[in-house]
């Protein structure tokens, strides 16, 4: 995400306390970190809900839009929110009263398109009527990212847990082939891992990615057969994608909160970079990022 348009990296929360969606600098090394002036916004509200909040581009600038998602008798209802006010809503069926929302380009014009995972139908809004395909089962987690080098667009995909035996079940990521198909991109990860696809090595392409919170380990996809680990500093809470300040390149972040004091973001790029956001520990701060981040549920 990248909210200034310098294409380095930055980061943003929902304070959900005050309702005010905030953005910082990205890569910040010094003790406070720094904000993004003349961004800040209040998030619109919506019809029933609150679901989902996140960043997208939803006009291909490469510059960064908030964006938030309410469920609402049978609909999810997307609004997107930047400085210069507040966007058109886009409306999706929710069928099964459970739909998942989602954004990512999927017809690869650049442009983000508003999502909705329903009990395996995937929804989207285009330049023309809603899309509608089915796509995985009901139980799995939508995952919609750019798997595939050799394709422009994001595919819609899914992570499945699936039985082994004698041991934990584990987790299958399939992508969309562009078709009705499966393409199966990766047998990865144990099912009570946390999913967390991004692009970790800045080529463009989203990478496989879990982390296992016992161990406070980060598995990320190399290749068929190889994978990189990454140790993380002990600590309770559960971490997120995020960009490490150099360029566009993604790295995995933490929110801390004392019981007294200010939100603590503990960014883990080569070395760790800890700053204050200057948000009171007693005010509910969400991260936000792309590629599902945004959406409540956690696949765990």
């Amino acid at each position: 995400m990248d909210f200034n348009g310098d294409r380095v990296g930055d980061f943003a929360i929902h304070d959900r306390t005050t309702g005010l969606l905030v953005p910082f600098h990205g890569g910040a090394a010094t003790p406070d970190c720094p904000l993004i002036p003349g961004i800040s916004v209040v998030a619109p509200t919506g019809p029933g809900t609150l679901i989902g909040t996140g960043v997208v581009d939803l006009d291909g600038n490469r510059v960064s839009d908030f964006a938030v998602a309410y469920r609402n008798q049978g609909t999810i209802s997307f609004r997107t929110v930047s400085a210069s006010g507040v966007g058109d809503p886009v409306d999706l069926p929710d069928t099964s009263g459970e739909a998942i929302p989602a954004w990512a380009d999927l017809d690869g014009d650049g442009a983000w398109n508003a999502a909705v995972f329903d009990s395996g139908i995937w929804r989207w809004v285009a330049s023309g009527p809603v899309m509608a395909i089915q796509f995985g089962l009901a139980s799995d987690f939508p995952v919609a990212g750019r798997y595939l080098a050799n394709v422009a667009e994001a595919r819609v995909a899914v992570v499945r847990k699936v039985p082994v035996d004698g041991g934990v079940p584990a987790l299958e990521w399939y992508a969309s082939d562009g078709g009705m198909g499966l393409t199966v991109v990766a047998y990865f990860g144990l099912a009570d891992d946390q999913v967390l696809p991004a692009d970790y090595d800045g080529d463009g392409v989203t990478d496989v990615a879990v982390y296992r919170p016992e161990s406070r380990e980060l598995y990320i996809r190399t290749g068929d057969t190889s994978f990189d680990v990454r140790q993380l500093p002990a600590g309770p809470h559960e971490v997120f994608p995020c960009h490490t300040g150099q360029g566009l390149l993604m790295t995995v972040c933490e929110l801390t909160s004392p019981q007294q004091g200010n939100w603590t973001l503990h960014i883990y790029g080569t070395t760790e970079m800890v700053c204050d956001l200057g948000l009171p520990s007693t005010d509910d701060v969400w991260p936000l990022y792309p590629n599902n981040g945004a959406v409540d549920a956690r696949y765990r």
